[in-house]
């Protein structure tokens, strides 16, 4: 499977550029697509699932152009959108019976064996009698990702999975998404939630305002921050002066003050004696592109 994106543009109306000509290609496997709010991953992803069309490029799913073959492409996809909705007069397992119809799965007895499976791997099937708008936050979460993966599509798109999930629910599925990578299929993952692409993806793009900044191997993008990222220590006097110079990543308390990680986004290391570097992670890194791009 394959996903070729060419110089995509989507400007709304009243002129605003959400996209500015954005190429990109996907392949198999799990591939994250990371940038801050309003950085024109979800209309991005709108587009691959057909929901909204562009204002100008073209998208190719395996060789297939998306707006001539649009009822082809999207029997291969399955989608779990940031502002997920469900049928809240229908019961959990009825509302994934549904979905898996929709998807195409004709017979009864394969959408039961489907949907109780479904329903075991994300937590919810001691609840699959409850109705869907009497379930938790975090379960309507979890129904909403086990639609998008009913009946097995090739093409997962994710936008902001994990919000409302508590840790044990992200790791369980960012788990069951590692399984699925392992065969023919392309999961795409939008989040601007650093760890779910540091834990899972092999591949990853970065967007800002609508502009494509990176794409490649995360240990690629993790690189830039190299002789980047420091930690000191730091007199509780000393934290606002701090804060001004630097990127505070993180602040462990002490009797004596904090001791800090700094992002620094300049060539020079912190004019201090006790800096120390430390090895970038792709929290640091994604810190110190946008701080980069802040002072550019």
């Amino acid at each position: 499977m394959e996903i070729k994106i060419e110089n995509l543009r989507k400007v709304y109306s009243g002129g605003y550029e959400a996209l500015k000509g954005v190429n990109l290609t996907i392949g198999n496997g799990m591939f994250g697509l990371l940038g801050p709010n309003g950085a024109g991953k979800s209309t991005l992803m709108r587009i691959l699932v057909t929901l909204m069309d562009a204002s100008a490029g073209d998208v190719f799913v395996n060789g297939m152009k998306l707006t001539d073959h649009r009822k082809e492409v999207r029997a291969l996809m399955g989608y779990l959108p940031q502002d997920f909705r469900f049928f809240p007069k229908l019961k959990s397992w009825e509302f994934l019976d549904y979905a898996a119809a929709m998807a195409g799965v004709s017979s009864s007895r394969e959408r039961q064996m489907m949907v109780d499976k479904m329903l075991a791997e994300v937590g919810l099937y001691e609840v699959r009698n409850r109705f869907a708008n009497k379930l938790s936050g975090g379960m309507k979460r979890r129904l909403g990702i086990a639609q998008a993966l009913i009946g097995y599509p090739k093409i997962i798109v994710v936008d902001e999975p994990t919000t409302g999930l508590d840790p044990e629910e992200r790791i369980r599925f960012r788990n069951l998404l590692s399984q699925l990578s392992q065969e023919d299929v392309i999961i795409v993952l939008s989040t601007h939630i650093v760890g779910d692409i540091s834990s899972s993806c092999n591949q990853m793009a970065l967007l800002n305002k609508g502009e494509l900044k990176f794409a490649g191997a995360p240990d690629a993008f993790i690189r830039q921050a190299e002789g980047h990222v420091w930690s000191i220590n730091a007199g509780f006097e000393e934290m606002a002066v701090i804060k001004e110079k630097y990127q505070v990543i993180t602040s462990i308390p002490s009797n004596e003050g904090y001791s800090l990680e700094i992002v620094t986004a300049g060539s020079n290391a912190p004019d201090r004696n006790d800096a120390q570097p430390v090895s970038p992670n792709l929290e640091h890194a994604y810190v110190y592109f946008m701080e980069s791009e802040a002072n550019d």
